[in-house]
């Protein structure tokens, strides 16, 4: 396998400029705190309050834009469900109440239109569909379901208008094969499989057959459409680098030249939000315990170590986005310290001097009418402790025990919100 793959390498100088451009574009991942240390395999952000995440025995829920998580009940009597079957491979919301949830291999597709306060199961076309595995939803109308039968190779069902109905997968009769992704554009549906095949439809999803590629002994774990014609698939092989592409729609597929690093990773997820940036992760393959994100620049793709593998990738409002990982390891792409504002357009800016200020910083209250409290963060969204004073509308903060640096100031004054920066000397 390493001497196949030993063309994609890259050159030692190319690898040092990928570290130069990687230094000068830094890009920042913002660890979130979760009530919870399971591995988090799904996240979906159905607007841009409410999201959930779900994993190995848990599914959370935010109502604040992800500042707070919160756990969901899924263990109902009707289900007849254990902690051990409960595994949330999969989610895909249509609004804040209204979604679809996949349980382990074996447990079944669940839809609530409560927020997830209730369930009922959903039953797929295909006979012997027993292990449901994957979620692909253009709307509420028109979606598919991916997995495995109990005694077959993997399994796509179609969801048109309230019926699920069978499709053509090209069975090999491999009962340990799953569909692990599925993606489209317009009439090409593109899936992949845990046991090295490709799916491709040019029907829109009726009938899929192999296509023909060079990999051998790759586990494909997700496929998604990453630019207007090109398709990405992430996978597990020894000794190689994570993500093959198509450029021709799905027909052919090759080792993805522009995301090779000598970390030899196992990528597990795709994302491309709604401004079109990509997002990649996956467990850096040296360790065998840190984590991947790559993301998409202008010309480059930059990539970032973090402390844990990373199972699932979203954002919402273009440019917010989630990644969600082993050992409730999440991260964000923006400070913490913006999210969830309730009405953040509504509060008029307020006067902050001296600004960088030294000792002391006096916030000028004349503008707000009602004023009810306020936090200091720093630069990466941690809550700091800071004295005050009130007089005349004013506040003085005593800034002494502060490290020099930049720090976040967020009003709180009635239903709304302000955030606004000051620099420490």
């Amino acid at each position: 396998m390493k001497s196949r793959l030993s063309r994609y390498h890259l050159s030692l100088g190319l690898f040092f400029l990928l570290f130069c451009f990687k230094a000068s574009a830094q890009v920042d991942w913002y660890s979130i705190s979760v009530p919870t240390e399971a591995n988090l395999l799904s996240i979906d952000f159905p607007t841009d309050q409410v999201g959930y995440m779900g994993g190995d025995g848990v599914l959370l829920k935010t109502m604040n834009g992800g500042l707070t998580w919160n756990h969901v009940e899924i263990l109902q009597a009707d289900f007849n469900l254990t902690t051990a079957s409960t595994y949330v491979t999969d989610l895909h919301f249509f609004d804040a109440n209204h979604g679809l949830m996949v349980l382990s291999e074996w447990t079944g597709l669940y839809r609530t239109v409560d927020g997830g306060s209730t369930w009922e199961q959903e039953v797929p076309a295909s006979s012997g569909f027993c292990r449901v595995k994957c979620l692909l939803f253009e709307d509420e109308d028109h979606g598919m379901l991916g997995g495995g039968g109990c005694f077959q190779s993997g399994l796509i069902d179609q969801y048109t208008e309230g019926l699920w109905s069978v499709t053509n997968t090209d069975e090999t009769f491999n009962s340990s094969e799953l569909i692990n992704g599925i993606a489209r554009k317009e009439n090409i549906v593109v899936a992949v499989t845990n046991d090295n095949r490709i799916l491709r439809s040019v029907d829109g999803g009726l009938n899929f057959t192999a296509t023909s590629h060079a990999f051998e002994d790759f586990n494909f774990t997700d496929v998604a459409l990453m630019e207007d014609d090109v398709f990405r698939a992430t996978y597990a092989a020894e000794n190689s680098f994570g993500i093959a592409r198509s450029t021709d729609l799905g027909l052919t597929w090759e080792i993805d030249n522009e995301l090779t690093t000598f970390f030899y990773p196992d990528m597990y997820c795709l994302h491309r939000n709604a401004a079109g940036k990509g997002f990649i992760g996956g467990i850096e393959g040296n360790s065998g315990t840190s984590g991947l994100i790559f993301s998409e620049s202008e010309n480059f793709w930059d990539f970032d170590a973090v402390a844990k593998p990373i199972r699932d990738i979203d954002s919402y409002a273009d440019s917010v986005t989630w990644a969600v990982g082993d050992s409730g390891t999440v991260y964000v792409s923006v400070n913490p310290v913006l999210l969830g504002l309730s009405n953040p357009g509504t509060l008029p800016s307020l006067a902050l001097f001296p600004n960088p200020c030294s000792n002391e910083l006096f916030i000028d209250l004349k503008s707000i009418s009602q004023v009810s409290t306020f936090d200091v963060f720093d630069a990466r969204g941690k809550r700091c402790t800071v004295s005050y004073t009130i007089s005349d509308s004013q506040w003085k903060l005593d800034t002494r025990e502060l490290n020099s640096g930049q720090y976040f100031l967020k009003i709180y004054s009635g239903e709304s919100e302000s955030v606004q920066s000051f620099f420490k000397e």
